[in-house]
């Protein structure tokens, strides 16, 4: 099967789908694909990731995420929901 390919105009139910099916190890998202699944700007994003807000890494002199780090990251700071 071939590998998934992140690009910035994926739909965000796909990127939903993606990280919650488990992505492999080594896959970081970029900024605009992080952004996109955080529902956030990708300055805002910079930001956070500068503040330590964010979990990210630097791969190459560039800033990436890991899928499974920001899912959960995410679903620590999720309000509300069922119940």
């Amino acid at each position: 099967m071939g590998e998934a390919r992140f690009t910035s105009s994926m739909p965000a139910e796909r990127l939903r789908s993606l990280s919650e099916a488990g992505a492999p190890e080594d896959a970081a998202w970029s900024v605009s694909v992080a952004a996109q699944y955080l529902g956030i700007s990708p300055k805002t994003l910079y930001k956070w990731a500068a503040d330590a807000t964010v979990p990210s890494i630097k791969l190459g002199g560039r800033l990436r995420f890991s899928p499974s780090e920001l899912a959960a990251w995410r679903a620590a700071r999720q309000r509300g929901g069922e119940g």
